[in-house]
C-alpha cells in the first residue's frame, strides 16, 4: 500500500512539473518578422538590425526586400516578380525607404510628383494586403528621404526633397495611415555620415539610419523610446 502512494505521489509530481513547462511553451511569442524594402539606402539595414535587435528582442526574422537604383516606379516591376513568394513570409512589419532615386525625374519633369505619390501610395496599398500570422494587416513604416551631401551640383535636389518629396511622403503616410521614419533629420547637416559620392551614407550614417528605424518601429508598436 505504501508503495503505491509512493507510486501517486511521484505521478503528481511529474504532472505538476509538466503542466507550467507547456504552459510557458505555449505562452512563448512567436518571432517578429520584419521586411526592409526599397533601395539601396536600406539594402545594409538588416545587417545593423541584428546587432540592434539581439538585446531587445532575440526572437526575430529579418528578410530584405531592397534593390539598389530602385525607384517608386522601378520598385514595382522588382515587387511583382516576387510577390508570391513574399506574401508567404507574412510579416509584422515592412519598413520601406524610397524616393532618393525619384528626384532626378522630378526635377527634370520625366516624372510628376503626382505620378510620384501615386506610385508610393500604390506600393503601400499593396503591402497592407499582406496578413500577419494573426490575419492583420502588416504594418508599414515609410521613412522620409534623406538630403544629398551638401555641395553647390545638389543644391535643386535638395531643395525638391525638403520642399516636394518629404512633404508628400509625410501626406501618404497620413492618408494610408502608415508609421514615419523620418530619416531627413538623421542625416541633415552630417557630412561626415557620407560617402563620397553624395548619395550614400557610409558606415556611420548607416548605423545612424539604422537606429532611427529602430526607434521609429518601437514608436510603431507604441513601445516607449529611452
Amino acid at each position: 500500500m505504501m508503495g503505491v502512494m509512493k507510486s501517486i505521489c511521484w505521478m503528481w509530481v511529474l504532472v505538476l512539473g509538466i503542466i507550467p513547462a507547456h504552459g510557458a511553451a505555449r505562452q512563448e511569442k512567436p518571432p517578429l518578422v520584419i521586411c526592409c524594402a526599397g533601395d539601396s539606402l536600406m539594402r545594409p539595414m538588416p545587417w545593423y538590425f541584428r546587432q540592434l535587435l539581439l538585446s531587445d528582442s532575440p526572437h526575430f526574422i529579418l528578410y530584405e526586400w531592397a534593390q539598389g537604383g530602385l525607384s517608386s516606379v522601378t520598385y514595382q516591376g522588382f515587387y511583382r516578380q516576387q510577390a508570391e513568394r513574399w506574401r508567404r513570409i507574412r510579416p509584422e512589419f515592412i519598413l520601406l525607404q524610397l524616393g532618393t532615386n525619384d528626384v532626378v525625374p522630378v526635377l527634370e519633369g520625366r516624372l510628376s510628383l503626382d505620378d510620384f505619390k501615386a506610385n508610393l501610395t500604390s506600393i503601400i496599398r499593396e503591402f497592407q494586403t499582406y496578413r500577419t500570422p494573426r490575419g492583420e494587416s502588416a504594418r508599414i513604416l515609410l521613412a522620409t528621404v534623406p538630403l544629398f551631401a551638401d555641395d553647390p551640383a545638389n543644391q535643386d535636389k535638395n531643395r525638391l526633397v525638403k520642399t516636394a518629396i518629404n512633404p508628400a511622403i509625410r501626406e501618404i503616410v497620413k492618408r494610408a495611415q502608415a508609421c514615419l521614419a523620418d530619416n531627413f533629420s538623421v542625416l541633415e547637416g552630417r557630412p561626415e555620415f557620407y560617402d563620397p559620392d553624395g548619395v550614400h551614407p557610409n558606415p556611420l550614417g548607416e548605423a545612424a539610419l539604422a537606429k532611427n528605424w529602430i526607434k521609429s518601429l518601437k514608436a510603431c508598436r507604441g513601445e516607449k523610446n529611452p
